[in-house]
């Protein structure tokens, strides 16, 4: 059976330049973040990567989904970068400090960058200035969406996939 593919879902790019693999998936609550955590240590078992979680939240709407997120990645990974996902009027700013507020654990570092294609970009740059390590760098929330939400308008917007995609291949 060939392979199935499915756009923005556990879609993996690999970085020819260091040891870094990069998966956009639309997770975007507990339970599709803590399987994609499973995923990774499984596909990964024995390497021990660093792993970074580049993660927004929806605003206006399942406000517990911003601590859920973040609990159940908190200590499994050793950097958030929030950044902007969907919003209707509610700020990316203020979503992103709510985010924050949940981290409890001092050994994970945390960033937060607005602007979603400065923000993968800068996990990207963070995973390949270490080529001797094994980096895993999740980005999650918006897949293949071609828009993003900002005060209830459609934005056009490349993509997660295509984002990673163009920043590889510019490196």
């Amino acid at each position: 059976m060939e392979p199935t593919r499915v756009s923005g879902r556990m879609e993996r790019f690999h970085d020819e330049t260091s040891d870094t693999d990069v998966i956009v998936d639309y997770a975007h609550n507990r339970v599709s973040v803590t399987a994609l955590l499973d995923f990774v240590d499984a596909r990964y078992a024995g390497r021990t990567p660093v792993v970074t979680l580049v993660t927004g939240a929806a605003g206006d709407k399942a406000l517990d989904r911003r601590r859920e997120i973040v609990e159940a990645a908190q200590d499994r990974i050793a950097r958030f970068v929030f950044t902007a996902e969907d919003t209707d009027t509610e700020p990316y700013e203020d979503i992103c400090r709510d985010m924050h507020s949940h981290v409890t654990n001092p050994r994970v570092a945390t960033t937060t960058i607005v602007d979603r294609v400065a923000a993968i970009a800068d996990a990207l740059d963070e995973a390949r200035a270490h080529p001797e390590r094994t980096d895993v760098v999740l980005v999650i929330g918006k897949g293949d969406e071609r828009w993003i939400k900002d005060r209830n308008r459609h934005v056009p917007y490349e993509g997660d996939d295509k984002v990673v995609e163009r920043l590889l291949a510019s490196r």
